[in-house]
């Protein structure tokens, strides 16, 4: 019959105790028995349970600091040594049945997942069931497998993308898998669900990672490009040319130097991220050029250029007062001598002589 944990433990106290004694009668030192109690917890971490070994650890831990003290005190050094030996392999031997008790657990909840796994694809699987009932249980495969897609999502963390994304995307997997398994092929669920999980997560790496979508060659050679550059590094003792990964790859340059440069489509820099990690450092969007609302002038001054050239000295005075000293047609009236409607008549027949010309290509207007 299988002992009990209360028996156990009374068993692993007493056979401290008759260490500890013998040790005394034997040798009065406490050489041996410091070191002998040690072996009590370890056996427990084995057989036992974790209270059972963190019970023994502990009194394990008392005699061997006791023993420091049987004869003659130790040194400060000795005697901080070895009390920091001792609680560290007593607190090795609970970690140890506490793995051991965990390892367990989850063998067992494994085990019972396979046999409630089975009975649902039975139902899954059963021609006779009603849609509404396949549809119920295939939930419940999903539902009952979903810490599989937790557990292999947490491969791909850290990547660039977010941790609920992939379970999401392993979730997908799963599902598919739940709809393709078949039961007459003799393999366990998990097994043909892994890669099918980690494929699709896979996938979206490939399809919906990249900041700026490549096509799938270039993907592909990017790939080929890291690993191929890290086994030539280990024969070369050296950083490859591109021209030996040409040849190692069976490339172009020009297709690998393509390849490289697909890299900085996987991922963008915000426009407003500082330009370095110092404090104050400007943005990179503040760098950029503006465009310049002087830039839309050009081209109509480099066409009205000809023009104005052929007008008479008189007209070209009279535009330069008014639109580029901003004069008033008063105030030119003033600095040429004559009256402001004259000035306003003027102005409408050199306008309308400008407009007449570059309505015509340029040709050469009449003089007033």
């Amino acid at each position: 019959m299988r002992a009990t944990s209360s028996t156990r433990l009374g068993i692993a106290l007493v056979v401290q105790l008759a260490i500890t004694i013998a040790d005394v009668l034997i040798t009065g030192s406490g050489v041996i028995v410091s070191s002998a109690a040690l072996l009590v917890p370890f056996a427990l971490a084995v057989i036992g349970n974790e209270r059972e070994t963190a019970i023994t650890a502990a009194v394990a831990f008392a005699i061997g600091i006791g023993s420091l003290f049987w004869n003659d005190p130790p040194s400060t050094g000795q005697a901080v040594y070895r009390v920091v030996f001792y609680a560290l392999v007593a607190l090795l031997t609970v970690i140890a049945a506490r793995a051991r008790e965990h390892a367990t657990a989850l063998a067992i909840d494994l085990a019972a997942t396979r046999v409630i796994s089975a009975e649902l694809f039975a139902v899954f699987t059963d021609p006779d069931a009603s849609d509404a009932r396949r549809l119920e249980v295939r939930d419940q495969l999903v539902a009952l497998h979903l810490p599989l897609v937790e557990h292999l999502a947490r491969r791909f963390r850290n990547r660039g993308e977010p941790f609920d994304d992939l379970l999401q995307v392993g979730t997908i997997g799963l599902i598919k898998a739940v709809d393709r398994f078949d039961r007459s092929r003799g393999v366990e669920f998990s097994t043909y669900a892994t890669p099918t999980i980690i494929g699709e997560i896979k996938r979206h790496f490939r399809d919906k990672g990249w900041a700026i979508r490549v096509p799938r060659r270039l993907q592909e050679l990017r790939i080929a490009i890291s690993s191929t550059s890290a086994e030539l590094l280990q024969e070369l003792g050296r950083s490859p040319t591109m021209s030996e990964l040409a040849a190692r790859m069976e490339v172009s340059e020009e297709e690998l130097v393509e390849g490289l440069e697909s890299a900085n489509a996987y991922t963008t820099l915000s426009l407003d991220a500082p330009d370095s990690s110092d404090e104050g450092s400007i943005r990179m969007i503040d760098s950029l050029g503006e465009d310049d609302e002087a830039l839309e002038h050009v081209e109509n001054r480099e066409t009205i250029k000809p023009l104005l050239a052929q007008l008479d000295p008189r007209e070209k005075h009279l535009l330069t007062l008014r639109f580029f000293r901003g004069m008033t047609q008063s105030q030119i009236a003033q600095e040429i001598g004559v009256s402001q409607m004259h000035v306003s008549r003027l102005l409408a027949r050199t306008l309308a002589k400008l407009r007449e010309s570059l309505d015509d290509g340029g040709t050469t207007a009449g003089t007033a």
